[in-house]
């Protein structure tokens, strides 16, 4: 959770603070807008507060995310983005198996919210920016079994995992600043990045 003008380098956040508490642990974060490669554009901050639900090996939160603007979104600032998710999905890779196909920390993105359809991203698709406008909006990464074969790859092995899914649902306050999708597909030797 750290907004970002496109092409920054992410810098300038701190944490406040942390504190348990009896409804889980609080998190204070404050820092820059990040713009270009030492710029910034403004300010933020956000108070979140996280608890664990050991049964069901799951983590929830909820709090406020402020943003501060130095001035308006214009053609030279581009778009805000609110936060970024990354993950990898590997492509025509040797599998634990035996076989070859894709794999990776993620298998697919679904995006809901609003008045908009529902839609579910795969990074094989390619990058998407639908302009398809969201308030609220809810962006689900699902995990995956990831069971790369990084030995027949001539890396160290690693042993085959589930990862986790993970929900992020924000809404403005101004009905006036609508929510907007993006997803960035990019290969690195056969991996894909998702940043939404």
């Amino acid at each position: 959770m750290e907004p970002f003008l496109p092409g920054a380098v992410l810098r300038g956040t701190t944490v406040q603070s942390v504190n348990v508490q009896g409804t889980g642990i609080n998190v204070v974060v404050a820092g820059i807008i990040s713009q270009g490669s030492s710029g910034s554009y403004g300010t933020w901050n956000g108070n979140f507060t996280f608890s664990y639900n050991p049964s069901q090996k799951d983590i929830t939160g909820s709090g406020t995310y402020n943003i501060s603007l130095a001035g308006a979104l214009s053609s030279s600032t581009g778009d805000l983005n609110l936060y970024k998710l990354a993950s990898n999905y590997l492509i025509n890779v040797p599998l634990l198996n035996g076989t070859t196909g894709n794999t990776g920390d993620m298998s697919s993105v679904t995006v809901s919210g609003g008045t908009a359809s529902n839609l579910t991203w795969v990074p094989t698709q390619g990058s998407t920016y639908p302009q398809d406008y969201r308030n609220p909006i809810s962006v689900a990464l699902i995990g995956n079994y990831n069971q790369v074969n990084t030995k027949a790859q001539g890396y160290a092995p690693i042993a085959a995992a589930y990862k986790p899914s993970m929900t992020v649902v924000l809404s403005s306050n101004q009905t006036a600043l609508p929510l907007i999708f993006g997803a960035a597909y990019r290969y690195e030797r056969k991996s894909a990045i998702l940043a939404g």
